[in-house]
């Protein structure tokens, strides 16, 4: 019941953004024969005595490269204000059909663009149109907030259950409204290394993944050029290969290991034939549920601060590096996850630590500090438990010998490497 009357709220709430289209509701009004030339540049002009809703326009043409085009018009508030605006937009050779939202009452507007551009039709619309994003957003929202009001037990005594369900929502949200491209902090660059892992002694690059490792995508700021850029990529993915390229060896680096996940779902994604855009955002996954998983037995296994962790979990940037082409999220969860351990252990100042329990601190730490060793001073932790944590002082003289080599080990391969890469 929660659920359905969430997604009803959210239908409501979309209603409301459609509502000048649905009460003036008009077919579309194609001004292409509707320009006079100037100086190279071709205006399309559209005019009215009654102000008429608009809500995007549509430029459909073949251009041969990215060009942009400037809109000036008249708007006109609920009050009969008038107001002269302009605004400027991109066509890209990629996207067939270039779109601009309005969502004003226009009463003169004007388009220009370059007469060199083959435009075959301008269009101006005010048709409905559901926002399938804005829906799910607002639906998540709702259901959230039925969650945190409603179901207090969940947050009281099972926090860890209500953070499996937020990260699992909102990551997966995240994943579907960036879509497949680069979002975060150097994404091509994580990108290109999971497509690397995930192929095999071959790597074959097909024109859609070089393109996106390249930068060499156009942007988009409307949902139709969005489901276009998707399209496009789509279609260059079945074409002939851009390149090849012979990997050296199979044998992942330990630098690169936290791309494993997201490079298994990546390979799961091309054997089951999906298109390059699902495969894209089908990789993150990877990612999504490894980050969802450790900080869930995170929050279940600390004995105090739960609410903080879940707290900073949950924060949109976190949840972001979490969901996205890169290892900060998986950084992160190993090392919270990590240190709860630590806590856990440490607290428990009567009990002999178990090799499981040391296992599970080292692993963490190590494997949250393969791709940013500067974090494995967290290791030297494991330094402050005293003698009774361990069976006798031969024991413990062998741990915390074994655990500075480990560290030593990896700052070898970290800090001694960057001071010669200075020195020279």
């Amino acid at each position: 019941m929660a659920v359905f009357l969430s997604l009803l709220l959210a239908g409501i709430i979309e209603a409301g953004y459609n509502y000048h289209s649905l009460i003036e509701h008009y077919e579309p009004i194609d001004i292409t024969q509707n320009y006079q030339e100037n100086k190279g540049n071709r205006t399309y002009s559209f005019e009215s005595e009654n102000p008429v809703h608009i809500k995007k326009i549509q430029l459909s043409g073949d251009y041969e490269q990215e060009t942009r085009y400037h809109i000036t018009y008249t708007s006109v508030n609920d009050f009969g204000v008038e107001e002269e605006k302009a605004l400027m937009d991109t066509m890209y050779p990629e996207i067939s059909v270039a779109t601009t939202n309005i969502g004003e009452k226009v009463k003169k507007m004007e388009i220009t663009v370059a007469n060199k551009n083959e435009v075959d039709q301008v269009l101006i619309s005010n048709e409905v149109q559901i926002n399938k994003y804005r829906v799910l957003l607002y639906f998540l929202v709702i259901f959230s907030f039925y969650l945190i009001f409603f179901e207090r037990e969940l947050l009281e005594k099972k926090l860890e259950y209500f953070f499996l369900i937020y990260a699992l929502m909102f990551g997966g949200f995240l994943i579907l409204i960036a879509g497949p491209r680069s979002v975060t902090w150097d994404e091509e660059i994580h990108y290109e290394r999971v497509y690397e892992i995930a192929s095999d002694q071959t790597v074959e690059w097909s024109r859609s993944a070089d393109d996106f490792v390249n930068r060499r995508l156009p942007s988009y700021n409307t949902k139709d050029e969005f489901a276009q850029l998707k399209n496009y990529l789509n279609r260059e993915e079945g074409k002939e290969l851009v390149k090849t390229e012979k990997k050296d060896s199979m044998f992942v680096s330990y630098d690169l290991r936290t791309y494993i996940p997201m490079a298994i779902f990546y390979q799961l994604a091309k054997w089951f034939y999906l298109s390059f855009s699902n495969a894209y955002m089908f990789g993150k996954l990877g990612n999504l549920l490894l980050y969802v998983i450790l900080l869930f037995w995170a929050i279940r296994l600390s004995k105090k601060g739960k609410i903080f962790i879940a707290a900073i979990s949950m924060m949109p940037t976190v949840l972001f590096q979490g969901s996205m082409y890169t290892y900060d999220g998986m950084v992160y969860a190993f090392l919270v996850l990590g240190c709860v351990l630590w806590k856990n252990e440490y607290e428990r100042k009567n009990e002999k630590m178990s090799w499981y329990s040391a296992a599970g601190i080292i692993g963490c730490i190590i494997l949250g500090s393969l791709s940013k060793a500067i974090y494995i001073p967290l290791l030297l932790g494991l330094f402050l438990f005293p003698t009774a944590k361990f069976a006798d002082k031969k024991t413990e003289r062998i741990f915390k010998g074994l655990l500075l080599g480990i560290f030593l080990l990896v700052l070898w391969t970290f800090v001694i490497p960057a001071i010669a890469n200075t020195v020279a």
